[in-house]
């Protein structure tokens, strides 16, 4: 512990400013194969098919990957909620989504750099674009067609908040801040829903729901519930998380699983179609 206080140079950091530290891209090895990746290209579209034969058939091509070639097709720093080719063929739902032009399509591995730049280029993607908001402004439309729904709510509104002895009764609301409480009701009621779920009773939260839609004429577009319980349900793992950061609390599973269940719900929310 005696480097405790002191300033320590890193082992490597001299190599890495100086540039002599060398990258994998920088490593060249006797009979190396090389990869070139096929990009989407596109925003926001679902990948029909691919074809790879003229590639696979180019001399010199090894193998050519797409997303049905992955046995787990799937990663994240957190969650796994990313694939790693996007693509038909793949046992992960939804993984025929492209999402942002950086998600990779397949992967060509050949002799040589230029025969898998060849190969790549031969491969034929047919896509189905889907709607891309372009703009901050635009983004922003579907908040602001949410506005008329504001109301000061609960802003914490989970089964134990809610007496059913006699008439429904509300308790134990954000009183210390009128911010807080102040949201869009489909939230407050999605959190509610949310809760129900993780409980194991999904379809109460789904009538809660129902009955607010019928009594407001509000549609509550099942994207925007989704949304808004994807968020609380990270929101409410994360603050599981930070409760193992605690030296007293470390050991009690409860909060991990806690956070791997709505880290799961929120996965789940996502898988199903129901996010944008």
């Amino acid at each position: 512990m005696s480097i405790i206080g002191q300033s320590v140079t890193r082992v490597d950091a001299i190599g890495k400013v100086t540039g002599e530290a060398l990258y994998p891209g920088d490593i060249n090895l006797p009979d190396q194969a090389y990869m070139k990746i096929l990009f989407a290209h596109r925003p926001h579209a679902i990948v029909r098919s691919i074809d790879t034969r003229a590639a696979e058939a180019l001399p010199g091509v090894i193998a050519v990957f797409t997303a049905k070639d992955v046995p787990v097709n799937e990663y994240g720093l957190i969650v796994s909620d990313q694939p790693v080719l996007c693509g038909p063929g793949s046992s992960k739902p939804h993984t025929d989504r492209v999402r942002f032009i950086g998600d990779q399509v397949a992967l060509v591995v050949a002799d040589s750099e230029v025969i898998a730049a060849q190969a790549r280029d031969l491969i034929r993607v047919e896509y189905e674009d889907l709607p891309v908001v372009t703009d901050v402004l635009a983004a922003r439309q579907w908040l602001d067609a949410r506005r008329g729904a504001l109301v000061e709510g609960h802003g914490d509104l989970r089964p134990e908040h809610v007496c059913l002895d006699g008439e429904p009764q509300v308790i134990d609301c954000l009183d210390f801040s009128r911010a807080l409480r102040t949201q869009d009701a489909v939230d407050d009621l999605g959190f509610l829903a949310l809760e129900c779920t993780r409980l194991g009773a999904p379809s109460i939260g789904e009538a809660i729901l129902n009955d607010y839609r019928r009594a407001s004429g509000d549609d509550a577009p099942p994207a925007v519930v989704r949304f808004y319980q994807s968020l609380r349900a990270c929101v409410r793992a994360r603050l599981a998380i930070r409760h193992l950061r605690e030296p007293a609390l470390a050991q009690n599973p409860l909060w991990r699983e806690r956070a791997e269940a709505y880290l799961g719900i929120a996965q789940q929310l996502v898988e199903d179609g129901g996010m944008p």
